[in-house]
């Protein structure tokens, strides 16, 4: 069936507006996108080693709106899968040289556990981020890795998002942010590395939620490795004022289309209710 069929006028102008929002800077509107997310999983097992990979795969909806460049994805989900072999790969070298090392020493072996999971943390206005969660443990020595690999992809270009891409023309975000992870560390300074004071590059690692940008440092970098991943929430809300529109998706927005939405209904309705068939 041809879904786009299904789709009015109206629906189609705010369709349009929204692939347009890199040149309109004004733009406020929400939509998600239009994509299937398959979950992928491979686990296997052997005497010393374990692993459970679950990851996602990104494709097209047949008769969307709007499709995504198919090369895009493509890399996309072969960079996915690519990081999640290398980080399976990479222990499983780790765990046969401790192995055949303890072996020749009279030692005990490892049994090593090596797991991921993913979640999608923002995908509107053809946006996408999400997270690769990636963990080890051995036996009863605790983790051997803990980490996460972010992903932020401009879908009408491919491009990896930056940190300016995410606030308006002029801010001097890098101060801003540093200055705010700085002052949320000063309220439990117990919790990190004494005298510990940031300087946010523009390398920094994020990803995008719908209650503002997430921003996260790796284990032992700032605070003790029992700490995990440190995180802090830079809100959409508090923040509003240098936030590019195209990433602030709020109830407001979703909540002004649900409206449209509902007033075009009665529109298309009330002649049928109050008129005769012919």
């Amino acid at each position: 069936r041809d879904w786009s069929s299904d789709v009015c006028s109206s629906d189609l102008i705010f369709m349009q507006r929204i692939t347009m929002n890199q040149i309109n800077p004004n733009f406020t509107g929400c939509i998600y996108n239009l994509l299937y997310i398959q979950y992928n999983e491979n686990f296997g097992r052997e005497e010393f080693f374990y692993y459970d990979l679950a990851y996602p795969v990104f494709y097209n909806v047949k008769n969307s709106y709007f499709k995504v460049d198919p090369t895009i994805l493509k890399n996309l989900n072969e960079t996915i899968y690519s990081n999640i072999e290398t980080f399976r790969n990479g222990l499983y070298e780790e765990m046969a040289q401790y192995n055949k090392t303890a072996a020749e020493n009279a030692l005990p072996k490892r049994v090593y556990q090596v797991s991921t999971s993913f979640d999608i943390t923002f995908s509107k206005n053809h946006i996408l981020s999400f997270i690769i969660n990636l963990d080890s443990i051995s036996d009863n020595y605790g983790p051997l890795y803990e980490d996460v690999y972010h992903f932020n992809i401009d879908l009408l270009t491919g491009n990896t998002l930056t940190l300016k891409d995410l606030f308006n023309e002029g801010v001097d975000y890098l101060q801003l942010l540093s200055q705010f992870v700085n002052d949320e560390i000063a309220k439990t300074p117990n919790l990190f590395y004494e005298n510990t004071v940031v300087d946010i590059p523009e390398s920094q690692a994020f990803y995008i939620t719908d209650k503002g940008i997430v921003i996260f440092f790796g284990i032992d970098e700032i605070a003790k490795q029992s700490a995990g991943v440190p995180k802090f929430l830079v809100s959409f809300e508090d923040f509003s004022e240098y936030i590019n529109p195209r990433f602030y998706c709020n109830p407001q927005n979703v909540l002004r289309r649900k409206k449209r939405r509902s007033q075009e209904k009665h529109w298309i309705e009330a002649p049928v209710n109050g008129g005769r068939n012919n």
